[in-house]
């Protein structure tokens, strides 16, 4: 693994994650027939259930993401640090996807607009995470060693 091929693999997952809701999302609008914004009949359950988890989603997986980055820094090579953040990522991706994709569902189920405003909110957040070269450095805290071996993109990485 070279830090070029780390950097655009996570970035495919990130896509994969995104294209998937914005899939789904495009679907749902072409098939929904009446878009309503009626915020006088909007299940209030669905909406209370749907922001709790969209708030989980950005806060606790930025949680999560940096408790399992705390690890990432006990390990000995730059290798294994990258795995970390790659599942630290991976992580926070799903916690976003989950209550985007259950927006969606309500959004077909009620066909209130609302829904899907809130799913738009969280694809443009997730975009707002795209994995950066150097973004990743920032977050690991890589020291001046690790950071050169990171810059050497098509080094392989032991």
């Amino acid at each position: 693994m070279t830090p070029k091929s780390f950097v655009n693999t996570l970035t495919i997952m990130h896509l994969a994650f995104f294209g998937s809701v914005l899939g789904l999302a495009i679907v749902s609008y072409v098939l929904v027939e009446n878009h309503t914004l009626d915020l006088e009949n909007i299940d209030l359950t669905f909406f209370i259930v749907l922001l709790v988890l969209s708030l989980f989603g950005v806060l606790g997986g930025n949680i999560i993401k940096k408790n399992v980055l705390k690890t990432a820094k006990l390990k000995n090579s730059l290798r294994e640090m990258l795995g970390t953040y790659q599942t630290a990522s991976l992580i926070r991706y799903a916690t976003l996807e989950a209550p985007a994709l259950l927006a969606i569902v309500y959004y077909i189920l009620t066909e209130q607009f609302l829904f899907l405003l809130i799913a738009i909110a969280l694809m443009g957040y997730f975009l707002s995470i795209r994995p950066t070269k150097s973004k990743i450095a920032l977050e690991l805290q890589l020291n001046r060693e690790e950071q050169m071996q990171f810059n050497k993109e098509n080094q392989e990485l032991n």
